[in-house]
């Protein structure tokens, strides 16, 4: 008679969740996987705490990398670092410097620019 409870009980048992075995829709929906385009290493991951008291994955973009010097590759002072909407925004006085070949090349690399044009 045992060996018959425990067929019973093993039938019972369920491979997956689903919301109505759960109790709550939230506690399912965290333990399911996500989308194909979602497990790409390309988004940011933040895990959140909600009101309820389960943890959720929210999917960001990354912040892009900060602007390059064309010619020695260092990154570029005064330049606005964000995405392309925050930097749409932006006053240009924040987007970019004013002086020449500004937001191209560094201090160093725009002041050796100069002088090889004034040299012409």
């Amino acid at each position: 008679m045992n060996k018959a409870v425990s067929v019973t009980n093993r039938k019972a048992k369920h491979k997956r969740p689903c919301p109505e075995r759960c109790g709550s829709v939230s506690e399912y929906e965290a333990k399911k996987m996500p989308r194909p385009s979602l497990r790409s290493r390309t988004l940011k991951r933040i895990k959140i705490k909600v009101p309820g008291g389960a943890r959720i994955i929210h999917y960001i973009k990354k912040r892009p990398g900060k602007p390059r010097c064309a010619l020695c590759s260092r990154p570029l002072s005064g330049t606005a670092r964000g995405t392309k909407a925050q930097v749409k925004g932006m006053s240009r006085s924040q987007k970019t410097p004013t002086r020449a070949y500004g937001g191209n090349l560094c201090p160093a690399c725009s002041k050796e620019a100069l002088k090889d044009t004034k040299l012409r």
